[in-house]
Parts: structure tokens; sequence; C-alpha cells
């Protein structure tokens, strides 16, 4: 599916908010108590229920959990974790429609999910997930089926250290820029990518990203064009071996995308790999990490997933209900609501859901409100829907002056919900 973007409002505008979320410096009233630092990781294999990694062998049945130990593994330390990333895939569904939901384990079941499931079809979503650091579940994370059975396959790319703890890398926001688009040659070759290629892309020096002192990189990446047998996409730091992990999975005809937090090769570049058929990829860039140990740009604070918007029922829209057309922008507030606070923050982690999308296939754009020309997007997508489907994405997203996130649909009608995992802390610079 090719992206339909309409014209950007003002370049001028665009920049001017850009410079904005990047100045380095803290806005008035920014806090002074210190987030959690990032340490990126080669994607590590934790949990497989097919084969016995991380859990019993067999599918994860209706309404069962799992708890899956994060720490102690694959790098991350036994102490001092505040959060996780883990890619998490579902495959092998039988119910019709479900949904896994994955929390801090010894904690209540929060009203938020991390990734829907249809019969016979494999999801992926990115979740960053706060870690419990004490009672008998420290250490690990439940991973909850709603309906049928489902295998249950995650993969961790990285770690936040407590306060006090070894000194990570610090988040620096963008707005959503395009870095890779292999159907006309932007970052790569014009070139359809074969069963068992491997690209290379630049991700240091383009679209925000500085050319040194980066560790790792924020990208929405998107599988499209596929033709062939289902496939997975992984991307891993250039210059080093594929792990056995998988960041995107995708079938014949489906536009597929998913958050990808990258530690980038010793040459600024990130490698993807293909497993089957043929397809094209485009990549945009929400973000980078400084190099470990560096303090000057954002820190993360964790927390339990809460719900900011949901158009079904009137959450973040000021009680109005209903599906958002085609072309429209939905503006909800990310700042001073669920326990982010309404001033020092730098962006948010948000699981994106489009809901039950009537009409012709369109992707939703998320992205910093601005203090500007109405009906301005950045030319970039977050999630790509079809009818009748529900698809999460992750996103880490800037807010805007006044504390808010913009939603953009691009074709159709579709309700759109929204959970908060948490936000990243200004520099008390």
């Amino acid at each position: 599916m090719m992206n339909r973007v309409r014209p950007i409002a003002s370049l001028a505008a665009a920049a001017a908010l850009a410079l904005a979320l990047l100045a380095g410096a803290s806005p008035a009233g920014a806090l002074s108590v210190p987030g959690s630092t990032y340490f990126p990781l080669t994607p590590t294999r934790l949990l497989d229920t097919r084969v016995g990694t991380g859990a019993p062998v067999g599918p994860l049945g209706p309404g069962a959990s799992l708890d899956l130990t994060v720490v102690g593994v694959a790098g991350v330390p036994v102490t001092g974790v505040t959060a996780v990333v883990l890619n998490v895939v579902a495959t092998d569904a039988t119910a019709p429609d479900s949904y896994l939901a994955v929390y801090p384990a010894g904690t209540a079941r929060p009203l938020a999910s991390n990734l829907n499931v249809q019969a016979g079809k494999t999801g992926t979503n990115l979740v960053t997930i706060t870690v419990p650091t004490t009672g008998d579940k420290a250490g690990k994370v439940s991973i909850y089926n709603n309906l049928g059975t489902v295998s249950v396959v995650a993969d961790i790319s990285g770690w936040y250290s407590a306060n006090g703890g070894p000194v990570g890398a610090t988040y620096y926001p963008l707005v959503p820029a395009r870095v890779l688009d292999s159907r006309i040659g932007v970052g790569a070759l014009r070139s359809d990518i074969l069963a068992g290629q491997t690209i290379d892309v630049q991700v240091t020096g383009v679209g925000g990203v500085p050319a040194t002192g980066v560790s790792a990189v924020v990208l929405n990446v998107t599988a499209v064009h596929v033709a062939g047998p289902e496939s997975f996409l992984t991307v891993f730091p250039s210059g080093t071996t594929r792990p056995l992990a998988s960041n995107l999975n995708f079938l014949n005809r489906r536009a597929v995308p998913n958050l990808v937090i990258a530690r980038i090769g010793t040459n600024g570049m990130v490698s993807m790999y293909n497993n089957l058929g043929v397809m094209n990829v485009v990549a945009d860039v929400q973000g980078w990490y400084t190099s470990t140990g560096v303090t000057s740009g954002a820190t993360y604070v964790p927390l339990m997933p809460a719900r900011d918007l949901d158009t079904r029922v009137g959450t973040g829209t000021g009680g109005a209900v209903g599906k958002m057309g085609a072309g429209q922008i939905l503006s909800f507030a990310a700042a001073g609501v669920n326990g982010v606070p309404a001033a020092g923050v730098a962006a948010v982690i948000l699981n994106v859901t489009a809901v039950d999308h009537v009409g012709a296939d369109s992707f939703l754009t998320v992205f910093p409100t601005p203090a500007f020309v109405d009906g301005w997007h950045p030319l970039a997508s977050t999630l790509n829907v079809v009818h009748a489907q529900t698809v999460p994405n992750l996103v880490v997203v800037p807010v805007g002056p006044s504390g808010r996130v913009s939603v953009y649909n691009d074709a159709g009608a579709v309700d759109v919900v929204a959970d908060v995992q948490g936000w990243f802390l200004f520099s008390g610079a």
C-alpha cells in the first residue's frame, strides 16, 4: 500500500516545532527528579512457548497468563532495572479476535492491551514495560491472553537503569522523518528486498539524528508491497551476526508496521533482513539515544499502562464519541494525565490501536500537536490498517508545546485507542 500524505502546510513551521522540541534546555517548570537511562542490546530471544524457551512448551490458553523473567538474562543485570523493551509476537492463534496484555508481574492487570491477534495470523508489537523490584515477582513481567489459544514469542532489545545505578543513554525525541523507502530509493537502492536478503541503512547523520554520539535509534519500520509466504524482518546492528529474533511479521499483500529501538553498528548503520518472499521497507525515525554515559538528553520514567484516548467511549476527546474520518486530525492530552506531569515532559510512549477500520486502506500518523497551522502533519506513518482490522503499534512521540499529541487518519473511518506506558523527562541541565 502506498502511503497517501497531504501536502505539508508549512515546512518552516515544521522546522520550528522540531527546534523547539530539541532545544536541549529544560522548559520553564521542568521537574528535577531524574529518570532512567537506557542500555540498548542486540535482540535476544527470551520467550518462545513453541519450544519451551522461558516458559513450558505449549500455547497460552484463554484467560491464562505466564510470568517471564527479564532480569539476569541476555545481558540484563539482576538488580537496578526499572523497565525492559520487548518485541512480543503472537502466533498460531485460534480465536477469531483476541489480545495480549503485558504488565508488571504481581500487579493487577490494567485496562490496556498490547497486541491484537486473529486466528491463523501472526501479530507483533513492541512493549516497554515496568519491571517490579520487590516481592516474589521481582524481575518478572506477566503476559495475558484473552481468548482462544496462542503461542507467544518475546525478544528483548534493551533495558532501563534505575537512578543511582549504571548510567546508560539518554533520549532525544524527533518529529517523525522518513529515512528509508526502498520503493523510491530513499536511504537504500530503489529495489525489492528478496528472500534471504539483508540491506544496510544509514541512520546517523539523517532525519535529525547526529552523525556521532548515537547508540540507538527509534524507528517505525513498515513492510510494504509484500508478495509471497508469511515472512519476518529482523533489524540488528550493522556489522554483527544476525540474531535469532524478529521485529515484524507480515503476510502477502499486507502493509505491516512495528516500532523498533535498534542498537546501531559502529558504522552508524542498521541491517534489515527479509526471511521469505519479496517486499519493500519504509522506516521513519522518531528519536535517538546518546552514547552510554551521556546525560544531556531526556531520561525515562516508566508507568503502569493507562488509557489516554478511546474514541469509542469519549476518553481523551472531551466526551465526543465516534470514529475518526478521512483526513481528520484529533488532538488529545498526553501531559497532565495518568501520572504524566503537566510540565517537563519531552515525550511519551503510547501504544496506539486502530480499531474496527471501515473503508479504504489507511494509515495513522501520531505526532506532537503543533502550536501553528491547523491541518499540518509530517510525512510519516505510525500504523497501517485495512477494512475490518484492529491493529496496534507502539510510538515514542514528543508532546507539543501545549502538552498534547495529535493523530491523523488518512482514509476511511476508524476508532483509535492510546495507552500510555511511560514518559521522558527533560534534562535538568
